[in-house]
């Protein structure tokens, strides 16, 4: 088994349809979704499919499809995002008439429908509290997203582990070896899957070479992204590095783009370069320095939030930093 790190960007594709092909089986980090097995098997126009399907990145969804149904032809390819799944059940449980009450106790269900209620309070309250403009309350709602966004995703990492498992081991089993697509701060399911199987995944990183040019690491991950997963080791964990790492997170998020950015030939990697430059600006300010800046970007488009966030840190005498 491989485990491959990546995002859902277009740039991601090539790199994950090379070691996809080194396997018999990939399996996709996300919920079964209806004719997905017909659009593979060409029996439904991707775009039908597409327009049936709410993805986030259309230009990635699309180029993602092409790519998998020519694969399936020759490996199978499936689904597998449990917690998910469960989920879209809770919905049309809902849509049925019935409530959070009617859900039975001490089931996957009703555990689920408990731990997402939570996830959807910590955010709708992050949104709420952004507009107050009170910065340190800003910052303790990131925490309390953070915290508990690192408890669904433990969650979800053991069930999708689990589902593995159970597809590795069933009355059909997967063929080996197996490609498993995971986001890039799912290393619970390595650790799941570490403990559960004979021998620990293969891991990769889809973006490595380009990560280690511009971020000196595997990877690029934000301060949000490392302040989930310390919560994700440390639940507990109520350091000032926490409220340091939530602050850093809201310049950042404030500052990468959001758009999809087709790869081109001047930058084949544009959402990595963009996120190591962001995330690089962003983790260079203190505490104080982070609230100063959001003051004064909180409210101003993102282009314009990123040029006076690059002047911001030059005029703090900081090293330049480059436009990969």
């Amino acid at each position: 088994m491989t485990i491959a790190y990546s995002t859902h960007r277009p740039e991601t594709l090539s790199r994950a349809s090379l070691l996809m092909r080194e396997h018999a089986s990939i399996v996709l980090e996300e919920p079964e979704t209806p004719g997905f097995h017909a659009m593979l098997r060409g029996e439904m126009d991707i775009e039908e499919y597409l327009l049936a399907t709410e993805y986030e990145y259309p230009a990635f969804a699309e180029r993602a499809a092409a790519m998998l149904q020519e694969l399936a032809a020759t490996r199978r390819v499936i689904q597998l995002d449990p917690y998910m799944d469960v989920l879209v059940s809770i919905h049309e449980f809902f849509t049925d008439g019935f409530g959070p009450a009617d859900l039975e106790p001490d089931t996957v269900q009703a555990v689920v429908y408990d731990v997402e209620h939570r996830w959807t309070t910590a955010l709708l309250n992050y949104y709420e509290t952004s507009g107050t403009r009170s910065f340190d309350d800003l910052v303790h709602a990131v925490i309390a997203f953070a915290r508990v966004d690192a408890e669904r995703g433990r969650m979800r990492d053991a069930m999708r582990a689990r589902g593995l498992l159970g597809l590795m081991h069933g009355d059909d089993p997967l063929p080996r070896p197996v490609y498993v697509e995971a986001g890039s701060i799912h290393f619970h399911l390595l650790n799941q899957l570490s403990r559960l199987l004979d021998s620990p995944p293969r891991v990769a990183y889809l973006m490595e070479d380009v990560s280690r040019r511009v971020w000196g690491r595997r990877q690029v991950l934000g301060p949000g992204d490392v302040l989930t997963m310390l919560f994700t080791y440390f639940p507990q964990y109520d350091k000032p590095r926490a409220a340091l790492l939530a602050a850093q997170s809201l310049i950042h998020v404030k500052i990468q783009q959001k758009e999809e950015i087709v790869e081109e030939l001047e930058n084949p990697a544009p959402h990595t370069c963009d996120e190591a430059w962001s995330a690089g600006l962003a983790m260079a300010l203190n505490h104080e320095e982070c609230r100063e800046l959001y003051e004064r970007i909180s409210r101003l488009p993102t282009p314009h939030a990123r040029r006076l966030a690059e002047k911001y840190l030059n005029h703090l005498g900081r090293l330049p930093l480059r436009h990969f």
